[in-house]
């Protein structure tokens, strides 16, 4: 049944041959009579997924006020949701568009826009798009009437078109009138794709397509197709999602954890040194959390999926120790507190052979901000200057026996073991970190 609607004052139609949604004004009324005909014109394509909308307003002078600010506030929304692209105006005169003038004023910018006398123009207008200009002779060809216009046989094969294609478009390339040329090299090409038999195996499809039942506007054999193509894409999104829901929950909704080591950098930790050791301390819901992370680096060296995402959450909560190594620690160096007094007072606890055994570790804000350039951070020049004054971030263990103990594998390859113990610069007993570190420090001593 054809889709149209029809009263005194509008006439809304789908044209199935162009595609696209036909609005013509017959005269004006405001409200409804304005409104409805519009909105009927956006759900037409959204229905049909169509791009085209045609409006004939030739026969309309004037519009109320209160009606453009309807159709700028509600009609231009809802007829860019329907996915309408463009829109086709008829004024009844062959003068330039103005975007000054209504409604061109509040349709430019959301649509593209084109302005035609009458309404067989813009039908013909969509119709030669659509047919890349081929005329309407050439659509009605069957592959017969293809074939013996090429002066060729019923049963001509394929090289015998191909030859004779080449042959008449080479010829036609020729003709001195350019509109002329066009023309005929367009009407050929439709009729080599109708001589091949190709066009009619596409209807043919299209005719199978419209009888199969759809979901969401594809059928089963689109949607495996689709699937065949995509599922990694969603794949992606779950693991996503299920490392933020893990993270959300960890943050948010999980009882309180009394304590969080964090360790980022490019090792494993299968040890349970720091779950003993958090008892030790008295605490009963530690939270400890290895992120196998592999920062910028000349070695092609690579850490786990989604780690730079997962380290950057890991950082967010807080945590009261933070282990890292040395290519990796740098980057993360506003997360850390200033450990140079805790670092002083290790002095009069540690044995000397184990204190000279330990290494303070420097990093600056300037140092930080021109490391970031490695790493893609956002480090535009804004014209800002940094503090170059060096801050202990941290105390690096290079004892092997000690990094082991700790349950540490470090991954950099060609490199002696080495791990990074920092303060969380935001973590709310910092002396209870100085305590673990200590304790940890001291089995150095054993």
């Amino acid at each position: 049944m054809e889709e149209i609607f029809d009263s005194e004052h509008y006439n809304v139609r789908y044209d199935k041959e162009t595609d696209s949604a036909v609005l013509i004004w017959k005269e004006y009324s405001e409200t409804d009579n304005f409104r409805t005909p519009l909105m009927k014109s956006a759900d037409i394509i959204r229905k049909h997924q169509c791009k085209d909308l045609v409006v004939d307003r030739s026969k309309i002078t004037e519009i109320s006020d209160k009606d453009k600010h309807w159709a700028g506030r509600i009609f231009i929304p809802a007829l860019k949701h329907s996915g309408c692209q463009r829109i086709i105006i008829v004024s009844g005169e062959d003068k330039p568009m103005s975007l000054k003038e209504y409604p061109f004023d509040i349709l430019s910018g959301n649509f593209s826009l084109k302005s035609v006398p009458d309404i067989d123009e813009a039908l013909s207008l969509i119709m030669s798009e659509k047919t890349g200009g081929v005329s309407e002779e050439v659509r009605a060809m069957t592959r017969e009437d293809a074939l013996k216009f090429l002066e060729l046989p019923d049963d001509a094969s394929w090289e015998e078109i191909d030859e004779k294609f080449w042959i008449l478009s080479k010829n036609y390339r020729k003709i001195a009138d350019r509109e002329e040329s066009e023309k005929k090299l367009n009407d050929l090409s439709a009729i080599y794709d109708i001589a091949t038999g190709k066009r009619d195996e596409r209807e043919k499809a299209a005719q199978i397509r419209a009888g199969k039942k759809k979901f969401l506007g594809k059928t089963s054999d689109e949607w495996l197709n689709y699937i065949s193509y995509t599922w990694y894409k969603y794949l992606i999104a779950i693991v996503i999602i299920v490392v933020a829901a893990n993270l959300l929950y960890t943050i948010f909704l999980k009882p309180g954890n009394d304590v969080t080591i964090i360790s980022v950098g490019h090792f494993v930790n299968e040890g349970d040194y720091l779950d003993n050791m958090t008892s030790e301390f008295g605490y009963t819901n530690p939270y400890i959390l290895t992120v196998n992370l592999a920062v910028p680096n000349e070695l092609g060296e690579a850490g786990d999926p989604y780690s730079e995402q997962s380290s950057a959450a890991a950082m967010m909560t807080s945590p009261d120790i933070i282990v890292t190594d040395e290519r990796t620690c740098r980057y993360y160096f506003e997360t850390y507190a200033d450990m140079s007094a805790y670092y002083e007072s290790l002095a009069d606890v540690l044995p000397p052979e184990v204190y000279a055994g330990i290494e303070p570790v420097f990093c600056s804000e300037q140092e930080f901000q021109e490391l970031g350039v490695n790493y893609e951070m956002d480090t535009t020049d804004r014209g800002e200057t940094y503090d170059d004054t060096e801050v202990l971030i941290g105390i690096k263990i290079n004892d092997p026996d000690l990094i082991s103990e700790l349950g540490y594998s470090c991954l950099w390859p060609d490199e002696d073991p080495n791990i990074i113990i920092s303060i969380g610069g935001s973590c709310d007993t910092p002396e209870k970190s100085e305590e673990m570190i200590t304790y940890i420090l001291s089995d150095m001593a054993s």
